[in-house]
């Protein structure tokens, strides 16, 4: 299955695009770097966990959890 995972700088930018799920590959994972790590964005703009690339199981839970229908 086709998703989309983009780095944003700017975390207003990915809230406002948070609203909108296509409908072909399902809600956007949004990723910004926040010092030396990546933070996942949550949908009204505030950094959510840090992405741990040694355990990617909640990056996966996450996709799993917002797959489209």
């Amino acid at each position: 299955m086709l998703r989309l995972v983009e780095t944003k700088e700017n975390v207003k930018d990915a809230a406002r695009k948070a609203r909108r799920v296509p409908k072909t590959w399902g809600k956007v994972l949004f990723l910004t770097r926040d010092q030396a790590r990546l933070r996942v964005v949550n949908d009204d703009g505030s950094l959510g966990v840090s992405v741990d690339f040694a355990d990617l199981n909640p990056v996966r839970e996450w996709l799993r959890a917002s797959k489209p229908v």
